[in-house]
């Protein structure tokens, strides 16, 4: 026996329940991926101000050394 075709979008049925579930982790999913996207690019941003800022002290003769460029140990 088969089982009728079901709207999804019929609400108080299970595949309602389902395809809204699905919906929210969808968009959720693409939320985080845009804001994973905005971080990096500002990471980017950042990382290329303090590469500006180290060849700026090299010129004045501080040279910046590599462990200071990595940054503080978590």
């Amino acid at each position: 026996m088969t089982r009728k075709r079901i709207n999804p979008h019929d609400r108080g049925t299970p595949e309602h329940l389902l395809y809204n579930r699905w919906k929210l982790a969808t968009t959720r999913a693409a939320t985080l991926q845009r804001e994973a996207d905005t971080i990096a690019t500002e990471a980017g941003a950042e990382r290329a101000r303090a590469n500006h800022y180290a060849k700026a002290l090299d010129a004045l003769g501080h040279p910046v050394s590599p462990r200071l460029l990595e940054g503080p140990k978590p």
